[in-house]
């Protein structure tokens, strides 16, 4: 075997990461520091779940709104309250729903039994004319 000279061999001191034993006050505090670490992901696991579930709240009422949108848009109309007549038409036995502003009939449908009874009329009380009293007469 060849003897080595010292200006063949190069020495320099580097860093590697190895595993190195812990000592007893070492795991002690690693294992406090696991435990506060724990009860932090448990706290933020918790708030997690409380903003997930007011987001899916939130996303909710943007879907309903959204698809509330994009059927207005395709219908080219939307659900609004018109006055409308109600037209009973007792030969024909049937109730007419007509719009006041634009005159349409939405709606025919044939009358209730309840609908057919026409109620009685009040009779007009008598006129001064009528009772043969002068409406210029003053009173005595």
């Amino acid at each position: 075997m060849a003897k080595e000279k010292l200006e063949d061999i190069e020495r320099m001191t580097v860093i590697n990461r190895l595993a190195v034993r812990l000592t007893k006050d070492e795991l002690l505090a690693k294992s406090r520091t696991l435990m506060l670490v724990e009860r932090e992901i448990d706290r933020t696991e918790v708030r997690k779940k409380e903003f997930m579930s007011e987001t899916k709240e939130e996303l909710e009422t943007l879907d309903f709104s959204r698809g509330k949108l994009l059927d207005e848009i395709e219908s080219e109309s939307e659900q609004r309250d018109i006055d409308c007549t109600l037209e009973k038409d007792y030969l024909a036995f049937t109730v007419r729903t007509i719009r006041n502003d634009t005159g349409d009939t939405v709606g025919v449908r044939p009358m209730g039994d309840h609908e057919r009874q026409r109620s009685l009329p009040t009779p007009e009380p008598p006129s001064e004319e009528a009772s043969g009293k002068d409406a210029s007469a003053e009173p005595v």
